[in-house]
């Protein structure tokens, strides 16, 4: 049986699901420890990194690009993570709920609760690079000053009866999080002082990131794009969230949000972190997984509803992403309900 994730057994993790047995270095000091380790050959390439500081949060970072699918089982054992990913095309499907499919450049709170698995699927030639901060509730209160009744909800340990989404929705519009994810990643310092840096940049990200939660309308000072810019890109993207079906060519969405053509298509990219196609169609495949996983629409309609035009397309699109065809993935969808509802 494959080694579960728990955020104590890094080196039976890293050997058994990265080819790493050993790390390439392990460093112990007044400030904590740290592994890292190289990804073997027959698994990919790159490192994956683990920090346990005592000032009560772990970090773990990833920078990676894997030869075939990996699935990988993670338990927060009551705690919070904050996800902040530069790369990635990740299946997140928590234990009872509906699956999450992250692609795009974002952070995210991932609060199963409940001592609740979550299976992670990574797709295949694929560079995977995020920064994760996994801690308690209680460690978030003192870091605000706060009591955990006053942290936001997305924060709170959930209830036994809880039933609400435990992979909540994705924020965007972060870059200085993103700017120090890069940083972590290449950091070149060494011993307790590497260990200083990272436990100060992830509290630095967990600040930042706590308070847009405590106050979602603040805005980040952005050198390139003006708040109403900046306001009105992110409108596109809602925009472009409902009408993926049939979306406005460039040209109409530039006219309604206000905006030139060029401010409007590298602006896309400095908010969402791809381009106005590639968002697209990240929403129609996550529409697409979303619907032949919990639902039983045929697949023509399938097609028609994700906005794909054409099944060859439809097929293609979902091979690539999730090297399985739809039917494939319906049938294990199908299979796991039976074998759930048998147990």
């Amino acid at each position: 049986m494959p080694v579960k994730f728990e955020w104590t057994n890094i080196e039976a993790f890293a050997a058994d699901h990265f080819g790493a047995p050993r790390p390439r270095l392990l460093h112990s000091g007044v400030n904590g420890r740290f592994w890292i380790f190289d990804i073997g050959c027959d698994v990919g390439e790159g490192v994956v990194e683990y920090y346990q500081l005592p000032a009560g949060f772990n970090v773990l970072v990833i920078d990676c690009q894997l030869e075939q699918k990996r699935e990988i089982t993670v338990n927060d054992g009551g705690g919070i993570r904050l996800n902040f990913a530069l790369a990635l095309d990740v299946i997140m499907s928590p234990a009872g709920h509906e699956a999450t499919h992250a692609a795009t450049q974002s952070w995210r709170v991932v609060n199963a609760g409940n001592q609740a698995d979550i299976t992670e699927h990574l797709a295949p030639q694929t560079r995977h690079c995020w920064m994760t901060i996994h801690t308690a509730p209680e460690w978030l209160a003192r870091l605000t000053g706060q009591t955990i009744a006053d942290l936001p909800e997305l924060l709170q340990p959930l209830p036994e009866y809880a039933d609400r989404q435990a992979v909540n929705s994705a924020f965007f519009n972060q870059r200085p999080l993103f700017r120090a994810v890069s940083d972590v990643v290449g950091c070149g310092l060494h011993g307790d002082l590497r260990l200083s840096y990272i436990a100060a940049r992830a509290q630095e990200m967990a600040c930042l990131s706590v308070n847009m939660l405590l106050e979602p309308t603040r805005k980040p000072p952005d050198v390139r794009l003006s708040d109403r810019e900046r306001a009105a890109i992110e409108e596109v993207g809602a925009q472009l969230r409902i009408q993926y079906r049939s979306p406005p060519t460039v040209e109409a969405l530039a006219r309604h949000a206000g905006l030139n053509r060029n401010k409007l298509y590298y602006g896309f990219r400095d908010v969402f972190g791809v381009s106005i196609s590639k968002f697209i169609q990240n929403v129609r495949l996550e529409r697409a997984y979303a619907l032949l996983t919990t639902g039983t629409m045929p697949l023509i309609e399938l097609v028609d509803e994700t906005g794909f035009g054409h099944q060859s397309n439809f097929s293609t699109a979902i091979r690539n992403r999730y090297g399985k065809t739809p039917r494939e993935i319906r049938a294990e969808a199908a299979q796991v309900k039976r074998d759930s509802s048998q147990g």
